[in-house]
């Protein structure tokens, strides 16, 4: 053998011994991915595996053994986690670090930002403040006061920390407030005393300002009109604030303005206090005028205008008839009403009405023949008896008729010493007395006045008078 040859042989033994080269094949324990993993607390830890290898001179092979894992990582606890791999007499670690990096919440009660007085001290409103992870930590906020705010500082279990401030504005833009006593509108007769009802004025910096208000305007009481008060005060920083009263005063007997004279036409029933309900209408223009036009009285006699209507427009007339109609609306006969209510039947007249538009027509019950009934719909009968007698298809004589029954003085507490031809109907019955009438006047209207008045009938004649005046400035 060559030298060369033994030489490099007894090299390769040597290398071996001395580096204990071995050509028996071996098994390896591989990790997948780093030894060390961060993951958010709540999160799901999925771990990368390992890799188990047979190893040799010519290279590494994945085989199939069983390996065990220990893996005791708990995602809803922030802590330090190990997962452990043994296979026999070997062993890989992988460290697992679970952290929360989710900042607390803070919530402050009341305004955030606040425009305060100079001088102003806040009472704390209160805050909370939770984590995601610890929960409520509530009583780990710091408060500090400084550069006239407040700043609320919390740090949760994993050293996340939240700074939330309440911000203050030491300035003054809020006008003050007047809030006047009583009504803003105040309505007065002619020859009333003016009694200023008074007034409060506050600030939100300087408090109670009423003894600064200063009232500009004036009531002349012995002159109708309507006067203007107005109350303004201001606070220490120059901020304005007014507010207007208006005095109304009335003489129902210098007015010629519709509006004006309404609301002198009620401020009159006020004073008077007249339990009644008003309602007019003017038939050439339509205009219509109604003071607690949907009251509910018992109507008593006045549904007999319905019977009456309803016999010359439904019936084929007879002298019976007629010997019953004339004395239901000339005197308000009431043996006339039954035997015509049961003549006609009740349903029928109930029926003739609401067909009309009446809403409170019969409305006491079956064993009621009188019932109830309202401005309104005294208005409705009211302008259905001027159009039939006003009806040219409807023979003449027949119209006159029924007309010249209406046109009588029998209980007309309509007529005054100036009203022209009136028709009418009343009712009376307790306490209630009531008229419902057409007045002929240059401009007809209809007038109904239903009332708890019955100890004073004159009652119906002064708001009669006040009637015919309004229609004059319609």
């Amino acid at each position: 053998m060559n030298r060369k040859w033994i030489i490099l042989i007894c090299v390769i033994l040597i290398i071996s011994f001395v580096f204990g080269l071995s050509f028996k094949p071996y098994i390896k324990l591989n990790i997948k991915g780093a030894r060390e993993v961060s993951i958010n607390y709540g999160d799901e830890y999925i771990d990368e595996g390992y890799d188990l290898l047979k190893c040799s001179l010519y290279g590494c092979k994945k085989i199939d053994e069983e390996v065990n894992i220990e893996n005791n990582v708990n995602t809803k606890v922030v802590g330090s986690y190990e997962v452990k791999y043994t296979y026999e007499n070997m062993t890989s670690k992988r460290k697992v670090i679970v952290s929360e990096k989710v900042a607390p919440e803070i919530k402050l009660k009341g305004q955030k930002e606040i425009n305060a007085c100079l001088g102003y001290y806040y009472e704390e409103e209160g805050y909370t403040a939770t984590d995601n992870y610890d929960g409520d930590i509530t009583d780990k906020v710091e408060v500090k006061r400084e550069n006239g705010n407040i700043y609320y500082k919390v740090s949760d279990s994993s050293t996340n920390t939240t700074e939330v401030v309440r911000k203050f504005t030491y300035e003054d833009k809020e006008k003050p407030t007047i809030t006047l006593n009583g009504s803003g509108k105040i309505h007065l007769t002619v020859g009333d005393e003016y009694k200023e009802e008074g007034f409060i004025a506050t600030d939100n910096c300087d408090g109670d300002l009423s003894n600064y208000v200063i009232i500009t305007g004036e009531v002349n009481t012995e002159k109708s009109g309507t006067y203007k008060l107005t109350y303004t005060v201001k606070d220490n920083l120059g901020n304005e604030a007014s507010v207007d009263r208006q005095v109304v005063v009335h003489d129902i007997n210098d007015e010629n303005n519709i509006n004006t004279y309404i609301s002198s036409l009620e401020k009159y029933i006020q004073d008077k206090k007249y339990d009644v309900s008003i309602g007019f209408y003017n038939i050439e223009n339509n205009y219509t005028y109604k003071y607690n036009g949907d009251v509910v009285y018992y109507g008593a006699s006045l549904v007999k205008t319905l019977e009456a209507l309803y016999v010359y427009e439904k019936m084929e007339l007879t002298d019976e008839l007629k010997s019953l109609v004339k004395p239901l609306i000339e005197t308000s006969n009431n043996q006339a009403h039954m035997k015509l209510v049961k003549i006609i039947g009740l349903n029928n007249i109930r029926n003739y009405g609401r067909n009309m538009g009446a809403k409170n027509l019969l409305t006491r019950g079956n064993d009621d023949y009188f019932g109830n009934t309202t401005v309104d719909d005294q208005l409705i009968f009211m302008k259905y008896l001027y159009n039939y007698i006003n009806d040219n298809s409807i023979e003449e004589s027949k119209r006159e008729e029924l007309k010249n029954y209406f046109i009588n003085d029998y209980s007309n507490y309509l007529l005054f010493e100036e009203i022209p031809t009136t028709m009418h109907k009343f009712g009376y019955f307790g306490v209630y007395y009531h008229e419902s009438g057409i007045v002929f006047d240059e401009s007809p209207y209809i007038v109904v006045i239903l009332t708890k008045e019955a100890d004073d009938f004159e009652v119906v004649t002064d708001l009669s008078q006040k009637i015919y005046k309004l229609n004059s400035l319609v």
